[in-house]
């Protein structure tokens, strides 16, 4: 069981920003993982680090894909929380899984819609 604090970020992002909210948590150097702006080697040595009962911290959960794609966070955010990870947000301070399932199930239905193809499931 870990209760360790990892930090993630992304080069191509607002680094300050995550440097910043992390400065007093004293987090070991080899618990920060840093992806550079072409890739995400550093988000899939996070996820293989991760242990239940650890915390990741990020500048904001949009941190966690390249693409800004709503699915592709949801499942990394998916993944932590069955893993038993929790997830701090300097951007979003009141992150918590649930409300961010149903925030994204009403940003699917808004895009859907607008396209034309009704509303849709988000499990």
């Amino acid at each position: 069981m870990g209760n360790r604090v990892l930090a993630y970020g992304r080069e191509d992002r607002d680094l300050s920003i995550l440097y910043s909210h992390t400065m007093n948590m004293k987090i070991p150097d080899d618990l920060y993982f840093i992806d550079k702006a072409s890739g995400t080697t550093q988000l899939d040595a996070l996820l293989l680090e991760m242990r239940a009962g650890d915390t990741v911290v990020v500048g904001s959960i949009t941190d966690f894909t390249a693409s800004n794609e709503l699915w592709e966070i949801m499942r990394v955010l998916e993944d932590l929380d069955e893993a038993g990870v929790s997830v701090v947000s300097r951007l979003e301070p009141d992150y918590n899984i649930v409300v961010y399932r149903a925030a994204l199930r009403v940003a699917a239905e808004i895009l859907n819609i607008q396209d034309g193809r009704g509303p849709v499931r988000v499990r």
